[in-house]
């Protein structure tokens, strides 16, 4: 039978959702648990102080008790003194109560009526007892009774300073117990938030892995010991990472290598046989084609190559301060010509950037497949654009065109491997222009930045940090 969530808004879904976040924070266990062993000691402690206090304020009540019923008892039956209120002067919180063999009341203390009843249960002769008797709910006489001759004698305390204090003592503790682990439960908050402070810098350390950084690592002797066997395993897995991307990266190359000469020799091969005039007008027509597609392939091949090259984790940058106005006259030159072949205007604008820092060739090759994919999108007539800025401390270099612009449903999906649209132009290019360019500024700390409209064309923003 399938179980269904309870809603979080219900008391007992909040329940639930509190015990699966407690499962799953380790901060919120321990706080719990904290509370919880702190709460059965504090009961513990507590319990023993309080029934230690209780056994105490019973013990010298009942001693003071007794010292005042051998003081009677001697009066009576060593001293022989009559039964008079002199055998009442003792102190001013003892009570006594004298009656006869038959339960009639000899002489008793003032205020003494309140506590014990007139005719109290007369126990065997021979027989000395305690007992505990109410005048309200707050108030307790312990009284001691025992046989003298010729009846009974009763000498009581009135205990309710005690039970007051009692109470008191009490409601201290049970205030205490409720106060004490809410407090250890916000210290222990705090506290712990700096206890597990090695495991937020192991976290942010993390975050700074990528790809091209895979041969850091954790440094153990600088974590507590309890996590050092962790940071090891941790340093283990980056190896193995490593070890397996570089084997991946390694495939990519190795395969676009071996890739590229066949293609290369047959691309020769059919352009040999275009130059021969005696084949017919249909074979020639299909060798035009194979050279178009051999193009192509050679193209994709070269982007996969740069592609393995730059996903090398042993290939670092070599950054250094460029001079954009020189950056980016030797990126556009190669695709002057072109441009005026389409008819196109290729205009540069850099008076708002002078310098950034970056690697020369990998900036150049970004901005060479921006503009790669703006003329190839341009019709006669348009215009691509490229300029620069600085921007709250970010180098950009932008590329503008007014073609047809990219739809929505791939505007979010660039980056992906060997993506094209649907158009005639899309299919020409290898589908790793933007791979490549997104993978560079990844490399730098930057980003690629793409606004496209259908019809209006598409600005694609190269942005580089400050170092």
């Amino acid at each position: 039978m399938d179980e269904t969530p309870l809603p979080s808004d219900r008391p007992l879904g909040r329940i639930a959702h509190f015990v699966r976040t407690m499962n799953r924070s380790l901060r919120i266990r321990l706080l719990v648990l904290t509370a919880g062993l702190l709460l059965v000691l504090l009961g513990g402690f507590a319990s023993v102080v309080y029934f230690r206090a209780e056994s105490s304020v019973e013990f010298h009540a009942h001693d003071e008790i007794q010292s005042a019923f051998q003081l009677v008892s001697h009066r009576l039956l060593i001293d022989r003194a009559p039964i008079n209120k002199e055998l009442l002067d003792l102190s001013d919180h003892i009570l006594i109560k004298i009656t006869g063999a038959n339960g009639q009341i000899l002489i008793e203390s003032n205020g003494i009526q309140g506590w014990l009843p007139e005719n109290l249960p007369v126990p065997p002769p021979t027989r000395h007892y305690w007992n505990a008797w109410r005048a309200s709910d707050h108030a307790r006489l312990e009284v001691f009774s025992a046989p003298f001759e010729g009846g009974w004698l009763h000498v009581g305390r009135p205990m309710d300073s005690e039970d007051s204090l009692l109470r008191e003592l009490r409601t201290s503790i049970i205030g205490f117990m409720i106060i004490g682990p809410l407090l250890a439960v916000l210290l222990g908050h705090i506290l712990m938030g700096y206890g597990l402070a090695p495991l937020a810098d192991l976290t942010m350390d993390a975050e700074h892995i990528r790809p091209e950084t895979l041969n850091a690592r954790f440094r153990a002797s600088e974590v507590p010991t309890e996590l050092a066997a962790f940071v090891h395993a941790l340093n283990r897995t980056l190896d193995r990472l490593q070890s397996a991307f570089r084997k991946l990266a390694d495939l990519n190359g190795d395969l676009a290598h071996e890739l590229r000469t066949p293609a290369h020799a047959l691309l020769l091969d059919c352009e040999g046989l275009l130059r021969r005039r005696d084949l017919p007008e249909e074979a020639l027509a299909s060798l035009e084609g194979m050279v178009g597609t051999l193009d192509h392939l050679g193209a994709m091949i070269e982007q996969m190559l740069a592609l393995a090259r730059m996903e090398d984790p042993s290939r670092g940058l070599h950054l250094k301060t460029l001079g954009v106005d020189l950056l980016v006259s030797e990126a556009v030159a190669p695709f002057r010509s072109l441009a005026e072949e389409k008819g196109i205007s290729l205009r540069v604008d850099t008076g708002a950037l002078a310098t950034l820092q970056g690697d020369a060739t990998l900036a150049r090759r970004a901005i060479h497949n921006l503009l790669a994919n703006a003329i190839r999108h341009s019709e006669g007539g348009g215009c691509v654009c490229v300029t620069t800025r600085r921007e709250n401390g970010t180098a950009i270099i932008a590329v503008e065109d007014a073609g047809g612009g990219i739809p929505g449903e791939l505007l979010s999906k660039v980056g992906q491997r060997f993506l094209k649209g649907e158009t005639e132009v899309d299919q020409r290019g290898s589908g790793l222009g933007l791979v490549i360019v997104k993978k560079i500024m990844e490399l730098h700390g930057g980003s690629l930045r793409l606004v496209s409209r259908l019809g209006q064309g598409t600005l694609a923003e190269l942005l580089f940090p400050e170092f």
